[in-house]
């Protein structure tokens, strides 16, 4: 008896990899403006607000001097 086994391999051409390598450049880059964003945003609060989510100014400082790319 012969078993046919179908190839599950996907197959990927050159375009498909593009599309791959540039949605991770797109995702990296709106992280990016996000992490931007949130900081900026973060300095606009005051302290009362800030005390509420646990953070104080110092950190808030600390936080909006790190560039858009740092974690």
């Amino acid at each position: 008896m012969t078993m046919i086994v179908a190839d599950r391999t996907p197959r990927t051409s050159s375009t498909e990899r593009q599309r791959g390598g540039l949605g991770r450049l797109l995702s990296t880059l709106t992280l990016w403006s996000v992490r931007d964003r949130t900081r900026r945003r973060l300095q606009t609060l005051d302290s009362h607000l800030l005390n509420d989510i646990g953070l104080s100014r110092d950190d808030v400082q600390a936080e909006g001097e790190k560039p858009f790319w740092r974690a």
